[in-house]
């Protein structure tokens, strides 16, 4: 029987110590905090179980990874179902004037989706770090703890392969 003493229990001394770090990250990743509050639980659910079946060294780690997982994925269904109340007007003004645009958008959407899956998991960490936090290649070098060089080349190869057809 698994005790639930916030003082025994590593998985919620992970989430309480580390729950307004991370709920800023994926604010600022997704532009939401009630999304962002969600999905923080929604990680630390999906941490507990992880944590019942096996020891991990970096929960950390684990956890903003599993919300960024999450929240990616609530990225896409929104992005999936066309988010009309967040659109710029522009977008909803082109597909209200043709519906064929929605499906080629949504087409191209998601072969970009699959492109970003479809990289080595510390190049596209280096990519998203880049793109979607803005952070200079210094600032990734020293979070991920690998040298500017090393992010140079992690971030050309994800244009390389993003670019290709």
């Amino acid at each position: 029987m698994q005790n639930n003493d916030t003082a025994t229990d590593p998985c919620l001394q992970c989430y309480v110590h580390h729950r307004q770090q991370l709920v800023a990250h994926l604010t600022r990743l997704g532009g939401c905090r009630a999304l962002a509050e969600d999905l923080a639980q929604d990680a630390w659910l999906k941490l507990a179980q992880v944590m019942h079946e096996q020891r991990l060294d970096n929960p950390k780690a684990y956890l903003f990874r599993i919300a960024t997982n999450l929240l990616r994925d609530a990225m896409r269904h929104r992005a999936l179902l066309g988010a009309p109340d967040e659109a710029p007007l522009e977008l909803i003004e082109a597909v209200q004037a043709d519906p064929s645009v929605l499906v080629e958008n949504r087409c191209a959407l998601q072969c970009v989706l699959r492109q970003l899956d479809d990289l080595p998991p510390r190049c596209r960490e280096v990519f998203e770090l880049a793109r979607l936090e803005e952070l200079s290649q210094a600032e990734i070098a020293g979070r991920l703890g690998i040298s500017v060089n090393t992010v140079i080349a992690q971030l050309a190869k994800a244009r390389q392969r993003l670019e290709r057809p």
